[in-house]
């Protein structure tokens, strides 16, 4: 069955809507830009209504599912109209789901009222697609389980910047950090931001909205564990994986399935991908993967987030972004003090 969508987007990101939409089961009814002046352009395209505002849209379209493919100013800076909004489609029983993170930084949690209410708006937007629910990691439970302590993970997480941006990236990678191991006691980051005309910057904002480039991150934990975080915008095609490292050997997990190999050398375990069968869509991966993240989103009985995982993230690459500009290691506990969630 296909379930009505609203999309605001950016200009460049229509074959790629057309794509997810089609493999997801979307029917676009409402779409839109913040482009300048090109909102009906893209609409038409899609072959939509157009999407003049994105807040009233959000208050008010008919739809199953409002996706956030690009968010423009949405969600960036102390602008209380938009987590209203977020709350408006939420009491309509509307889905919200978005590649980039909203808010843009946990900086802006309090003064924009993302903390606010009985059910927060912070903790209504969907990031899709989330390393740490894509079906790749969902199916290789059983393996983790079995494997058992983790000592070392490296997390890697890249793209074209239509897929989404480099926040967008930061945030899934270090939000499966956090599911695989917890809260870091220090983050030491270093970034290759790009900015207007491909120039290499090493200092980013504060905020994770319209950042581009390339960031690596290393976390350490109290009790001597430790993670690596490699991110990046300009990869050119769609990949994610991770590699942990423990007492039962090495396991590789990545959108194309996973291998276990034991202390020894030997084989432990390994699924491969199963091949496209005749008539089945051949979908890109990032497609494939928002495709999936979005249908899995409108289904009967998936659960809510649970609250606060949101506030967690977004502490976490605040503290990635103060540690790339101080050049030293941060602690998640300074940016929660520094926005009153300690």
């Amino acid at each position: 069955m296909e379930r009505r969508a609203a999309v605001w987007m950016a200009p460049d990101q229509v074959e790629l809507v057309k794509e997810v939409a089609a493999a997801a089961g979307l029917s676009i009814a409402h779409a839109g830009s913040w482009g300048r002046g090109l909102s009906t352009s893209v609409a038409e395209e899609l072959g939509a209504a157009p999407i003049r505002d994105v807040r009233s849209a959000l208050a008010s379209a008919e739809v199953d599912l409002f996706w956030i493919a690009s968010a423009g100013a949405f969600g960036a800076g102390n602008a209380v109209e938009d987590g209203n909004a977020v709350s408006d489609a939420h009491a309509r029983n509307v889905k919200i789901a978005s590649i980039e993170p909203i808010p843009a930084a946990a900086l802006d949690l309090l003064g924009g009222g993302w903390l606010e209410g009985t059910v927060k708006p912070v903790d209504v937007v969907r990031l899709v697609p989330r390393m740490s629910e894509a079906k790749w990691v969902r199916n290789a439970a059983d393996v983790l389980e079995s494997f058992g302590s983790i000592r070392t993970a490296v997390i890697q997480s890249w793209g074209a910047p239509a897929h989404g941006s480099l926040g967008a990236h930061l945030f899934s990678a270090l939000d499966l950090a956090l599911s695989l191991m917890g809260e870091p006691e220090t983050i030491d980051a270093a970034c290759a931001v790009l900015s207007a005309g491909k120039t290499v910057r090493a200092m980013p904002g504060e905020t994770l909205r319209d950042l581009h480039g390339d960031i690596t991150a290393s976390l350490r934990y109290a009790d001597g564990r430790a993670a690596g975080v490699m991110v990046s915008d300009q990869a050119g095609r769609w990949g994610r994986s991770i590699t942990l490292l423990g007492d039962k050997g090495r396991l590789r997990i990545h959108d194309d399935g996973l291998e276990w190999i034991g202390p020894d050398g030997a084989l432990v375990d390994e699924s491969k991908p199963k091949r496209t069968k005749k008539g089945e869509l051949n979908v890109s991966p990032a497609a494939a993967a928002m495709a999936e993240s979005l249908a899995r989103l409108l289904e009967p009985g998936v659960q809510d987030m649970k609250p606060g995982r949101q506030v967690e993230t977004l502490t976490l690459c605040q503290t990635a972004l103060l540690s790339a500009r101080t050049g030293q290691g941060e602690s998640p506990s300074t940016i929660r003090r520094m926005v009153g969630v300690d």
